[in-house]
């Protein structure tokens, strides 16, 4: 049987992971990581805010957008990039606020309950899963429809990863492995020592 202590550093491992994973994904903002791309000439890397192509960029809500992509594909991408752009910012902050919790629930197993960490680690993963879905249903259908070249690329790949493997996993853990008695025993018996400790 997988031990308390394991189980909360297994699930601390997969939130930094996954913390690493949306960090480099928002590389994606100013096209330094490719969320979809257009593998031949002229390739085309569509980030969330911008596209690029060699020594050009654009960015979405530009007027002149439009002189380097489709109208429609300029407004697409603009209002995707943007919100998911927002849900990785909530996953972030959603990743700051659990993963001190875990921590303290590693020290002390009595201290917090797990209903609020899977609960929290529940919005993260709706967060993933509503950037899954505005990004492949938005900008990359919209540049496909125009360019069958378009493909989906790292950015939305890494945020997919961590919405079908390391949050559900995270998940999983805090949910179905349970401090065992020996830890609540240890915590309340450093927690008596500390109240019955005589003053000097």
């Amino acid at each position: 049987m997988v031990s308390h202590s394991v189980a909360r550093i297994a699930t601390l491992v997969l939130l930094s992971i996954a913390l690493i994973f949306v960090w480099a994904a928002l590389g994606g903002s100013e096209g330094k990581v490719a969320w979809s791309y257009r593998d031949k000439d002229p390739k085309i890397t569509y980030g969330l805010l911008l596209v690029r192509s060699d020594d050009i960029s654009k960015r979405y809500a530009d007027n002149d957008c439009s002189n380097f992509l489709k109208k429609e594909v300029c407004e697409a991408c603009r209002d995707s990039g943007s919100a998911c752009l927002s849900f990785l910012v909530f996953a972030m902050l959603g990743m700051f606020a659990v993963m001190p919790a875990v921590a303290y629930r590693l020290k002390d197993p009595s201290a917090i309950g797990k209903i609020p960490i899977v609960i929290g680690l529940l919005a993260i993963e709706f967060c993933f899963f509503l950037i899954w879905v505005t990004w492949a249903g938005g900008c990359q259908k919209t540049a496909h429809e125009e360019d069958s070249n378009v493909q989906i690329s790292a950015g939305w790949a890494l945020i997919f990863l961590n919405f079908i493997l390391f949050l559900p996993v995270a998940v999983a853990i805090e949910h179905f492995i349970e401090p065992d008695e020996q830890s609540h025993v240890h915590a309340h018996g450093s927690h008596q020592e500390m109240v019955d400790e005589p003053e000097a």
